[in-house]
């Protein structure tokens, strides 16, 4: 009698494996969630000098300087001691050989400070039609942009 096929065994131990496989593939749902964000604009404003609105209509004169935009990316910065400014963007480095890194993260406020900063440098007090936006690609990238102007 000539015998072809897989043993019960086999054939359990390859069902059971599918079965495991198949369940693990099996999507969770997102769960619902809600949250606030708050961004007060007077302690930047304070310390650099340069107002905000998310208004395009002011009631005073201005020169318009230009469009401004910053962009605040999370990151790894070398702590060791023997910073060199090199950031890098690898998901749980942690370490490279000698080199310690520490993950810095981002807010609305970090990006509305580089935002200020460089108004401040072009000769601006205040930027209209304001925008903080949080990247969907890429959580914790924060965007401001906005309308650079010099008030008369």
């Amino acid at each position: 009698m000539i015998k072809c096929g897989m043993n019960m065994k086999v054939k359990f131990v390859l069902f059971a494996a599918v079965a495991v496989l198949m369940g693990s593939c099996t999507p969770t749902p997102v769960k619902p969630s809600s949250y606030v964000r708050y961004f007060d604009y007077l302690p930047i404003s304070k310390e650099y000098g340069v107002n905000f609105t998310e208004s395009d209509a002011v009631n005073f004169d201005y020169e318009a300087l230009g469009s401004i935009c910053a962009v605040d990316v999370p990151g790894y910065v070398q702590v060791d001691g023997k910073d060199d400014g090199k950031k890098l963007f690898a998901a749980g480095l942690y370490k490279a050989g000698s080199k310690e890194y520490e993950y810095v993260s981002k807010d609305g406020y970090s990006v509305l400070a580089l935002l200020a900063k460089e108004a401040k440098e072009k000769g601006g007090d205040y930027i209209l039609n304001l925008k903080i936006t949080e990247s969907a690609t890429d959580p914790g990238t924060y965007i401001a942009t906005g309308m650079l102007v010099k008030r008369k």
